[in-house]
This record gives structure tokens, sequence and C-alpha cells, in this order.
């Protein structure tokens, strides 16, 4: 399997979105291309496309969602370090749409910390934790 977020439901990528997921990506500081890792991302009124960056062997997989869709998709990002911008892109398009549901293989507290801390960057805000991610990771007594 991997490491996998899950996302499903309907999304309106408007203005607002689009200019966000812009300042996510430049925030982060990672080197982010198309679908396949290469030149630029794609972000326009119908989809965000995105991968890590093929070139230093960052990327994994595509990172798309589409306009107006009920989705129903999800994204390996093997922990590489385009994460970080997925999540935050996650947390940001859940954030516009309460229809638009997120889930995860890893944990809201660890595994998100740098998604939810470069989100709190950009917004000046907390990010919301999505219903569908696991808060903790539970520690064997």
């Amino acid at each position: 399997m991997g490491y996998t977020h899950y996302f499903r439901g309907y999304l309106l990528l408007n203005d607002e979105l689009l200019e966000d997921v812009k300042r996510i990506i430049k925030a982060s500081g990672v080197k982010i291309g198309d679908g396949l890792g290469e030149g630029e991302p794609i972000i326009d009124a119908d989809e965000i496309v995105l991968n890590g960056d093929a070139a230093t062997d960052e990327d994994y997989e595509t990172f798309s969602l589409v306009n107006g869709v009920n989705h129903s998709n999800f994204c390996k990002t093997a922990r590489k370090e385009y994460d970080v911008v997925v999540t935050a892109i996650l947390l940001r398009a859940s954030h516009y749409s309460k229809r638009f549901k997120v889930q995860s293989d890893g944990y809201f507290d660890s595994d998100w910390a740098d998604g939810r801390a470069l989100y709190s960057r950009v917004f000046g805000e907390e990010a919301v934790k999505p219903e569908g991610v696991t808060e903790k990771r539970l520690v064997d007594a």
C-alpha cells in the first residue's frame, strides 16, 4: 500500500483557492513540477496537477484536483518532500468545502505537522483537522 492521502467529495476551484495553492507552493520552498514532476505545476480554473521534482528523485504519484467534480481519489507521496505541499493544499481545500472529505494513512499530530506549519505560516491561522485524519499515533504500552 504505502503512505496515502485520500480525498472525496465536491470541490470548486475558485480564484481564491487557486491563489492559495500558489501561495502554499511558493512558501514551501519545495521544487514542484507538473504531474510528471517536470516543468511547472498546473494550477488553473480546470485543475490543479502537481508532483515532486523528478530531477531530484522527489516525485512519486501525481496529485490532482479537478474543478467541479465529485472526487474519489488518492495520492501516495511516499513521504517525499512534496508531501508538505499536498497536505497543506488538502487542508485548504477542506477549509473551502465542507463537502470535500480528506482521509490519510498519516497522523495529524506527527505526519501532517509540516503541512500544518506551512498552512499556519501562509494563512496566519491554525488548520482544522479533517474528520478523516487520525489525531495521534497510538504508542504501545
